[in-house]
C-alpha cells in the first residue's frame, strides 16, 4: 500500500511538472509569435525560451510578493495565462503554420550529416548533453554551497511560499 501511495504521488509530481513545463511553453511561444519575425528560426527559437524564464522568474516574484508562491497558485496563475494566451494572442491557423515551420528547422538542423565530422561529434554532443541531464535530474545537488545555503533557501522559500531572509549577515 506504502509503494502505491508513493507511486501515486510520484505520477502526480511528473504530471504537475509535465503541466507547468506545457503552460511556460505555450505562453513564451504565443507572445514570441507576436513580436515581428526572427531573422532565424533559431532566433525565434532563444526568443522563445527567454521569454519563457522571463515570464517564469516575474511569475515567482509576483506570488512571492503575496506570499503565495504555493504549487497550487503556480499552477492555477500559469493554466489562466496559457488560457488568455491561446484565446488573444494566437490565432490557431497560425500557429500550426508557424510551429510546424519551426519543427521542419529542428528536424533539419538535428539530422546527422553522412559526410565530415558531423557524424562523430553530433551523437557525442547530444550523448554528453544526455548525461549530464540525466545526472542532474537522478542526483541530488551535493556540493557544500548547495547543501548549506542554496538548497536550502529555495526549500524554505517553497515551504513558506513567499522570499523571507535569513538573520545573517547577506540575507
Amino acid at each position: 500500500m506504502r509503494t502505491l501511495i508513493h507511486a501515486l504521488g510520484v505520477l502526480g509530481q511528473a504530471t504537475t511538472s509535465l503541466l507547468l513545463f506545457g503552460t511556460i511553453a505555450w505562453c513564451a511561444y504565443a507572445i514570441a509569435s507576436r513580436m515581428p519575425r526572427a531573422r532565424s528560426t533559431a532566433v525565434h527559437l532563444c526568443r522563445v525560451v527567454l521569454l519563457g524564464l522571463g515570464l517564469t522568474t516575474a511569475i515567482f516574484h509576483l506570488l512571492a510578493a503575496f506570499g503565495k508562491f504555493t504549487l497550487v497558485w503556480v499552477c492555477a496563475l500559469w493554466c489562466a495565462l496559457a488560457l488568455l494566451a491561446g484565446l488573444f494572442l494566437q490565432p490557431m491557423p497560425e500557429w500550426t503554420r508557424s510551429m510546424r515551420r519551426d519543427w521542419l528547422w529542428m528536424r533539419r538542423t538535428l539530422t546527422i550529416r553522412r559526410r565530415g565530422m558531423a557524424r562523430i561529434t553530433v551523437p557525442f554532443s547530444i550523448a554528453l548533453l544526455l548525461i549530464i541531464v540525466a545526472r542532474a535530474l537522478w542526483l541530488p545537488p551535493l556540493s557544500w554551497d548547495a547543501l548549506t545555503y542554496h538548497a536550502v533557501k529555495a526549500g524554505l522559500w517553497v515551504q513558506q511560499g513567499n522570499v523571507s531572509l535569513f538573520n545573517s549577515p547577506g540575507g
